[in-house]
């Protein structure tokens, strides 16, 4: 059975206006850049600590390199080691072996997901902080996702191996995946009038069960039937999010898009950073 607005929410809603280019220019990465390798290299390069730490950071930089353009099972210790300039002596100083060293990257790369994609939310909210229409939000965090995956792809397929010893990482996962559910089902609850918390909890959880394993199968697995379908579809990564995002708006929600969200759309789909598939 579709909801419908509240008053309060309409009222809003037809007030809000629809975000302008300088606002949405800065919702698709907040101040964090896109690759987890850049930002590594950027901390190194503007270290100014002690030597040890200057090094670790060396050392973190180069395994985050070395697992985005090679990935985790050929690499060795000694190919860590050869990319950060030091010797293999100093490097077990600080890790015990290469599994302890790319744990704890990969460790990293997940907070780094999640601030970056905080980060984006936040910028949301404040462009949009009188809207309780939630597709903008939708829209930006599907965006975001893509971009993020597409910038990190190595990294990401490092993640969902299943070499690793510990549940460490998975908890870790889930625990964020967690966490960033809950936040959309309360922006859809706020939303709909008389709506059951539980059910709109569902639907997100699926929603994004669903969307989580398309960009993993597009980006990291790299399906030749859904990439071709893809990029006959769509021109860039932000008509592929507002599909993605029309389709999450309608099941969590219950509902077609409002006019209101086919006018955020409409500025978004103009706006956003057109990054171009490659």
């Amino acid at each position: 059975m579709s909801k419908t607005p509240s008053p309060r929410s309409k009222a809003s809603a037809s007030a809000m206006a629809t975000p302008n280019s300088d606002d949405a220019a800065t919702w698709s990465t907040g101040s964090w850049p896109l690759s987890f390798v850049q930002l590594l290299d950027m901390q190194t390069l503007l270290n100014n600590g002690r030597k040890k730490d200057r090094t670790k950071a060396r050392l973190l930089a180069a395994t985050a390199r070395q697992l985005e353009n090679h990935g985790y099972g050929a690499l060795t210790h000694a190919d860590i080691c050869k990319a950060a300039d030091i010797s293999v002596g100093t490097f077990y100083k600080y890790f015990e072996n290469r599994s302890e060293i790319c744990l704890y990257v990969l460790k990293r790369f997940l907070e780094f997901i999640s601030t970056a994609r905080n980060s984006a939310l936040e910028s949301v909210a404040t462009a949009m902080r009188a809207d309780p229409d939630p597709y903008g939000s939708i829209l930006v965090a599907n965006y975001q996702a893509l971009l993020l995956m597409r910038h990190n792809r190595g990294l990401f397929r490092c993640l969902v191996q299943s070499q690793w010893d510990t549940d460490e990482l998975t908890m870790l996962w889930r625990s964020f995946s967690a966490e960033w559910y809950q936040r959309a089902a309360h922006r859809a609850w706020n939303y709909i009038q008389d709506a059951d918390f539980n059910e709109i909890h569902f639907r997100t959880i699926l929603m994004g069960g669903f969307i989580d394993e398309f960009i993993r199968a597009y980006l990291i697995d790299a399906e030749p039937v859904l990439n071709k379908l893809v990029g006959g579809m769509f021109k860039n990564d932000v008509e592929t999010a507002a599909a993605v995002s029309d389709i999450w708006y309608r099941v969590v929600l219950d509902q077609p898009l409002s006019k209101h969200a086919q006018a955020v759309r409409v500025e978004l789909l103009r706006s956003l950073p057109q990054i171009q598939m490659t």
